[in-house]
C-alpha cells in the first residue's frame, strides 16, 4: 500500500496524525521530492529515507501532535543540510513539510479527497487544503502553476503551496496463477507501487486475504485477460497447467503490446514452449521477448519464496530501465 493510500484509509481514525512530505530535495538525498510518511504517537507508515534525518523528523512530528495551542491546520517546514550535522554522508539538502491532522481536520479532508483526487495545501498554518482532480475545479492560481503529471510546488503571492503527486503505479502486473510462487510474489509486492491483477481459473485458489494493491480475477479462460491489459503491462505466467501457460503466452505474444512477459519454468520448458508457439504463428522477434526461466541471474534456489524474491527483483530491474 502506498503512503497516500494509507493516508486515505486513515482519515476516519480518531487520533491525531502527522503527515511528512519532502518538498525540496537537492543534491544527493535519500528520497525524492514528494516522498512522504504518516506518523502517529506510536507508529509510522512510509519513509523519507531513514537514518538520522527520519529520526529527527519523526520526533518533530510527534511534538507537533502534542501541541496544545489552538491552531487550525498546523504546519511546519523543516530544512536539513545532510552531512556532518546529521551524521549522514549524503551531502544534499532536504526540506520537509510536517502537517498535523486532528480528528476534525481529518473528517473535513475525508469529505473532499478520494483516491482520484489530490490535496493542494499551503506550507503555512491556518489555511484549509483544497482538492485537485481531473473533474474538479480549483482556483486559477493552483491550476495554472503546477504540472498535473508530477509533484510540484506552486506560489500564490507570498504563500507556497504543494500538491500531491499523482498516484500512478510503477507498472501493472498481470499475474496468472495463484499457486505457491504467485502467493509469495503478491506478498512481497504488497507495499510496492504496483497494481496487481491476479488471475486464476478457480476463485478457491486465492488466499482469503490479499493486499490492497491486488485484485482477484477468477477466469475460466485466463488468456482472454491479456487483451484487456494496458499496452505496457507486465505479464507473469505461472499456472498449474502447461496448456494454460501456452495459451496465455500465445495471447500475450500475438497481441504484441506488453512491457514484460515472464514464464515460470526451466530452459527445457522454454524450448518446448517456443516450438509450440512458433507452430501457432508467433513471430521470431516476439518469441525472443519471452523470458524463461524467470528471476535474476545467480539465484538458483527452488523454494517458492526464493523464486518470488528473485522474480520481484527482476521486475524492478525492468521497471528501472530508461524508457
Amino acid at each position: 500500500m502506498s503512503t497516500r493510500q494509507a493516508f486515505l484509509a486513515a482519515l476516519d481514525v480518531q487520533t491525531p496524525l502527522a503527515r511528512v512530505t519532502v518538498i525540496k530535495a537537492e543534491g544527493s538525498t535519500p528520497r525524492e521530492a514528494g516522498a512522504d510518511m504518516l506518523i502517529t504517537a506510536s507508529d509510522f507508515v512510509g519513509t523519507i529515507g531513514g537514518g538520522t534525518l527520519e529520526f529527527d523528523v519523526i520526533d518533530a512530528a510527534r511534538k507537533l501532535l502534542t501541541e496544545t495551542e489552538e491552531i487550525a491546520w498546523l504546519r511546519q517546514v523543516r530544512d536539513y543540510p545532510l552531512g556532518p550535522s546529521l551524521n549522514q554522508c549524503c551531502g544534499g539538502f532536504v526540506s520537509v513539510l510536517v502537517e498535523r491532522f486532528t480528528p476534525t481536520e481529518r473528517e473535513r479532508v475525508g469529505q473532499s479527497v478520494t483516491g482520484l483526487n489530490r490535496l493542494a495545501r499551503p506550507v503555512i498554518s491556518g489555511t484549509e487544503p483544497i482538492r485537485v482532480g481531473m473533474d474538479i475545479a480549483a482556483p486559477d492560481h493552483v491550476i495554472s502553476k503546477f504540472d498535473t503529471a508530477d509533484f510540484a510546488a506552486i506560489k500564490d503571492q507570498d504563500e507556497t503551496w504543494i500538491i500531491d503527486r499523482q498516484l500512478q503505479p510503477d507498472f501493472a502486473l498481470y499475474l496468472y496463477g495463484a499457486g505457491h510462487v504467485g502467493r509469495q510474489l503478491v506478498r512481497i509486492l504488497a507495499d510496492a507501487n504496483v497494481e496487481i491483477v491476479w488471475i486464476d481459473i478457480d476463485a478457491k485458489r486465492f488466499p482469503e486475504a490479499i493486499p490492497p494493491n491486488a485484485q482477484r480475477v477468477p477466469a475460466q479462460e485466463p488468456w482472454r485477460m491479456a487483451a484487456h491489459a494496458p499496452e505496457d503491462a507486465y505479464h507473469l505466467v505461472m499456472t498449474h497447467s502447461h496448456a494454460l501457460d501456452l495459451d496465455i503466452c500465445n495471447a500475450v505474444l500475438q497481441r504484441g503490446a506488453f512491457g514484460f512477459l515472464g514464464l515460470i519454468g526451466s530452459k527445457t520448458k522454454k524450448a518446448r514452449m517456443v516450438k509450440r508457439l512458433r507452430a501457432l504463428g508467433v513471430a521470431e522477434d516476439s518469441l525472443g521477448r519471452m523470458v524463461c526461466p524467470i528471476g535474476i541471474d545467480g539465484i538458483t534456489g527452488k523454494d517458492p519464496a526464493i523464486i518470488a524474491v528473485s522474480t520481484a527483483a527482476q521486475l524492478m530491474q525492468v521497471a528501472s530501465k530508461p524508457a
